[in-house]
């Protein structure tokens, strides 16, 4: 972005502006009992979910990056409902930072 500004003697000034966004792609859990494992090493993210954890409850227990956002799909990168259906392996959860850069976080259900 750019600021003219114009002087009294009509002389102007271009300034830039540069607004550095954040490109923070983690996410994290506020409930360790559904959320069990967060893994947020780059290139190989993924999360291990406690066995039969629904997709409201992992919506819930979920913290989106600062200023970003997340959504569950499923294995074919439709967004799932957030609703009672059960957390499966072939879903996963895909984080947007504020930079627009992007991470997909593979899913394990945990046996026991």
């Amino acid at each position: 972005m750019k600021v003219v500004t114009t002087a009294e003697d009509g002389s102007n000034a271009t300034y830039s502006i540069t607004v550095d966004a954040n490109g923070d792609t983690t996410v994290s859990t506020s409930d360790s009992s559904v959320v069990t494992n967060v893994d947020n090493t780059d290139g190989s993210e993924s999360l291990t979910v406690a066995n039969s954890t629904t997709t409201s409850e992992l919506d819930s227990a979920l913290t989106a990056p600062e200023n970003g956002s997340y959504e569950i799909q499923d294995g074919n990168g439709d967004a799932v409902s957030t609703d009672d259906t059960a957390v499966t392996e072939s879903m996963k959860v895909v984080t947007t930072a504020e930079d627009g850069s992007n991470a997909t976080y593979s899913i394990t259900v945990s046996s026991s």
